[in-house]
């Protein structure tokens, strides 16, 4: 059972989980029946989804309405808040059979606070709708048909991450955020009170006491003071420094940490802390044979990261997806850039224009204050927005998101259409699979070409596409190749953009291409597809169950060479 505390970077001491076995029902309607649980006829293993085998069930054919029940015990304090970190997809949550909330969204937390529903003895009943085939509702890699092909996957439907109750006292902290002010050496906290009263801010073993003016409490402060603090405690993949966190407000004590660093460009390369920083990344699916988009353990998150840093990675563009908190922690504690990225809507609508926007604001409230997280990625090859070439309506849209994040987020990048047909962002992100095959010595050729220089690179095509959507330009940003190679090799029958028959071919091919990449004069960091297997997509440098498929100390040397 996963019974870890959910959100690391927000620790207390008092709260319950309530993952494990739930009552578990397939239905065409929902009813008051479903407050019995004697008219429920399948168990399910919370948080794992029926589609996956931790489950317990296994079952991947649509179902669009489901539903769970749990009776649950609770401690006596002040304040209780119900948590689900993510219901796929749209969620209806009843508490000793009242309606407690409604939530439409797949990939952000739903917060409840249940102080006074709760009873000695509870029951909990989650009634959920998530269509299988709708293309305006956000799904990232899930196939809206029954069986994976291609790029797309096995679908996730209910709850896919933990559900637990958090204890809080009469006086307790909200809503922290944390924002380095790199060039001023200060760490700027804000978070909410509930009431007027004292506080402490503890970083590592320095203690700030205050009296609360206000309920929304903003302080900033000094923690690097000259060259030598800037030396030793800014954040990077090469010396993930943290600072310990400590709030204190009456009776309730919150524990988090933060890191100090700069995420900024000029036109030739992405800066981390005001110096050029090449990005050398992986696209990374998230996605776990045994549990779909859910892992299994933390561990397996950590173990991830560990094995994409061997191989001489500094970062990972997480495709598709909002992933579990530990992945943001590990990445934050072991020392590693992440691309954050949203699901895909495949229609344009009011529909997906609507689930869109509203992911994101709560999207970024909920990554924040990780340092690790460097870019937003809201749109991707023209998912969602598949007229944006040349629709104008379209191309606002895709401004309208940037515009959105950029405003709750002036502290990273943001990538406005990563792929092609981009319109205004901090980086300009194009794809190229076009590197040919042994015997392809023209597509190669061109392949060599098109990567040379910018130039080159902004006047190539992929996929018959140009980087800029028409009436937008090239704006003086950094260039990221941020997909290509995906070169397959195992003993499974599946696909990737190439294949090789070795070990040695990989490696032949994967050096192929990166020395391409290091002579070209116009790029300022790379993507490469992919970290791992996923399903019938076999292109990934290690295998769906994380084995390395090469020897990673080659890969590094390999990745070394840029």
């Amino acid at each position: 059972m996963r019974d870890e505390f959910p959100r690391p970077q927000a620790q207390r001491k008092n709260w319950q989980s309530l993952n494990g076995k739930y009552l578990f029902a397939f239905i065409e309607e929902f009813d008051n029946r479903y407050f019995d649980k004697t008219n429920y006829n399948l168990t399910i293993e919370v948080p794992f989804t029926f589609e996956s085998e931790l489950s317990g069930l296994k079952d991947t054919t649509f179902h669009e309405k489901i539903v769970y029940y749990k009776e649950f015990k609770v401690l006596n304090f002040p304040h209780t808040i119900l948590h689900f970190e993510a219901v796929d997809y749209e969620s209806y949550i009843y508490l000793n059979k009242e309606l407690i909330g409604h939530n439409i969204g797949g990939e952000t937390p739903i917060d409840i606070d249940v102080s006074d529903k709760l009873k000695e003895n509870n029951t909990l009943v989650i009634y959920v709708i998530d269509s299988p085939t709708n293309q305006s509702q956000p799904r990232g890699k899930q196939y809206w048909k029954e069986k994976s092909a291609e790029i797309f996957y096995t679908r996730t439907s209910g709850i896919w991450q933990s559900v637990w109750l958090e204890y809080l006292p009469d006086v307790y902290i909200s809503n922290l955020k944390l924002t380095p002010l790199y060039d001023l050496g200060l760490i700027q906290i804000e978070f909410n009170l509930n009431e007027l009263v004292d506080y402490e801010i503890i970083i590592n073993d320095k203690v700030y006491k205050s009296k609360a003016k206000s309920l929304v409490v903003i302080e900033k402060i000094k923690v690097l003071n000259n060259k030598n603090d800037y030396q030793k405690y800014s954040w990077s993949p090469e010396q993930p420094y943290l600072f310990n966190l400590i709030i204190k407000a009456k009776d309730d004590t919150l524990t988090s940490y933060f890191g100090m660093r700069k995420i900024s460009y000029n036109a030739d390369s992405v800066l981390l802390n005001n110096k050029p920083y090449f990005l050398k990344m992986l696209l990374d699916q998230g996605y776990y044979e045994d549990g779909i988009l859910t892992p299994s353990d933390i561990s397996v998150l950590k173990n991830d990261i560990i094995m994409m840093k061997e191989m001489g990675f500094n970062g990972a563009r997480k495709h598709q997806k909002i992933e579990d908190f530990y992945y943001y922690y590990y990445a934050d504690t072991l020392g590693f850039l992440v691309w954050s990225e949203n699901a895909s809507s495949y229609l344009f609508n009011d529909e997906s224009k609507t689930a869109q926007i509203n992911d994101w604001k709560r999207l970024i409230k909920r990554n924040y204050n990780h340092p690790c997280i460097m870019a937003w990625v809201p749109l991707n090859e023209s998912w969602g927005v598949p007229l944006i070439a040349k629709d104008k309506e379209q191309q606002l849209h895709s401004l309208n998101l940037v515009n959105i994040i950029k405003e709750l987020d002036s502290t990273r990048l943001v990538v406005s259409n990563d792929g092609w047909e981009q319109t205004k962002g901090d980086l300009c992100c194009f794809h190229n699979y076009q590197h040919g095959r042994l015997d392809e010595i023209e597509k190669r050729k061109k392949f060599a070409f098109d990567l040379k220089s910018k130039e080159n690179i902004l006047k190539s095509t992929t996929a018959n596409k140009t980087i800029y959507a028409e009436g937008y330009q090239y704006n003086n940003v950094p260039i990221i190749l941020s997909e290509f190679g995906g070169i397959s090799f195992t003993s499974k029958e599946g696909w990737g953009y190439t294949s090789v028959n070795s070990e040695q071919g990989l490696l032949d091919e994967y050096k192929r291409i990166i020395d391409v990449i290091e002579l070209s004069t116009g790029l300022a960091g790379y993507v490469y597809t992919q970290f791992s297997d996923v399903e019938q997509e076999i292109n990934g440098l290690v295998t769906y169950q994380r084995k390395y498929k090469v020897d990673p100390k080659k890969i590094k040397e390999i990745n070394d060479l840029v």
